[in-house]
């Protein structure tokens, strides 16, 4: 059995850049108060789109991630 689970809790995340800038997420961690964090890799990029706050460009990515049979959307 497969769960679903949105993460939407504060994240840390390792990225790859290529030569040109552009950026990859590989893992992310979060931290579970009384156990630690919890590393989980990325398996796909779903989404990538480029949001405008406060004068400022950043991307924002929505990946998909399955660990220990349960399925991440962040």
């Amino acid at each position: 059995m497969q769960f679903l689970f949105y993460l939407d809790t504060q994240t840390e995340v390792i990225a790859w850049f290529d030569w040109q800038g552009n950026l990859m997420p590989i893992k992310f961690r979060y931290l579970i108060e009384d156990e630690g964090y919890v590393r989980i890799k990325i398996d796909r990029v779903i989404e990538k789109r480029l949001d405008r706050f406060a004068g400022n460009k950043m991307f924002r990515y929505r990946c998909e991630a399955n660990y220990s049979n349960v399925l991440y959307k962040i």
